[in-house]
């Protein structure tokens, strides 16, 4: 599919990957429709977009909320006519100790993570299907592919996104519709990485490397063009890694305590810990709604 003239939902637009996903779409001649779930935010990421033309302004709200992502496709729908590609970028993160996350962070990482993603998808399919056309993208990440340590929540809504876009390939095969699952490791400039080392400075596993903003909206571009199912975004030989993880789930734990993958995490979830019993937070990581 061709991103000129098309019609583009872009979830999460406000920070982290969002306003370079929303420029890259715009630089390729797409109509983009932006959601944020704070006005000042969405007015913000609209403002370093720029040409009001193709941007349109949806209102804000939580995609924790069935009611809030139909009233979101329903606005779309009116207002630019309907949805060719639907971004679903929108996440929370969720790093720690399992056993002191509160049950809340749980329910609403997946809800955004992957109810959301879900339903979305649901509600724009059947324009899709009479149109014969359509494409969803929706961010994963490589800790939904090796299921990394202290990102037990977050990890396993995103292997959840992995699954639903592979089984989606599957169902509509033929039918014009298709989508696939971005895979970025971790990312610099924006996003839970940068968040997490803004903090607490700890260096990138050796075998993993980091990658950029830029590289992952391209991988998106990409992913729409030439209909690719799970682009991986980072450096190094993560596609032989992941494979070999995939191949033998076993070896999970291993490979990220031997890429240094674990002593990282860990790092962060101990200071995050830190900071909870210094009264910084109560009982657990706190859920924040960001685009990854």
């Amino acid at each position: 599919m061709k991103w000129a003239g098309k019609r583009v939902l872009l979830t999460g637009v406000a920070g982290g990957l969002g306003p370079v996903i929303g420029q890259a779409a715009l630089d390729r001649g797409a109509t983009l429709a932006v959601s944020a779930m704070l006005a000042a935010e969405l007015e913000s990421a609209v403002a370093l977009l720029g040409r009001a033309d193709r941007v349109v302004c949806l209102s804000p709200g939580s995609l924790t909320e069935a009611g809030f992502r139909a009233a979101l496709v329903d606005e779309v729908t009116g207002r630019i006519g309907g949805v060719d590609i639907l971004i679903n970028n929108a996440g929370i993160e969720a790093i720690g100790h399992l056993e002191r996350a509160r049950a809340e962070v749980i329910d609403q990482s997946v809800a955004v993570n992957l109810a959301a993603v879900m339903d979305l998808t649901r509600l724009v399919l059947p324009g899709m299907l009479a149109r014969g056309s359509g494409h969803v993208v929706s961010m994963a990440s490589l800790a939904g592919v090796g299921t990394p340590p202290y990102l037990s929540i977050y990890a396993g809504t995103k292997a959840g996104v992995i699954g639903f876009t592979r089984a989606i390939r599957a169902e509509y095969r033929g039918r014009g519709v298709s989508a696939s699952a971005i895979c970025p490791g971790f990312v610099r400039g924006g996003g839970m990485y940068q968040r997490k080392q803004d903090r607490i400075p700890v260096k990138a596993p050796w075998l993993l490397g980091t990658t950029t903003r830029q590289r992952v909206a391209a991988a998106v571009i990409r992913a729409v063009e030439r209909d690719l199912a799970e682009p991986i975004v980072n450096g190094g030989p993560t596609r032989a890694v992941a494979a070999l993880v995939n191949a033998w789930p076993g070896l999970a734990g291993t490979v990220s305590r031997l890429a240094g993958s674990t002593a990282l995490l860990r790092a962060w979830a101990d200071a995050l810990a830190a900071g909870e019993d210094a009264g910084e937070s109560e009982g657990g990581p706190s859920p924040t709604v960001v685009p990854d």
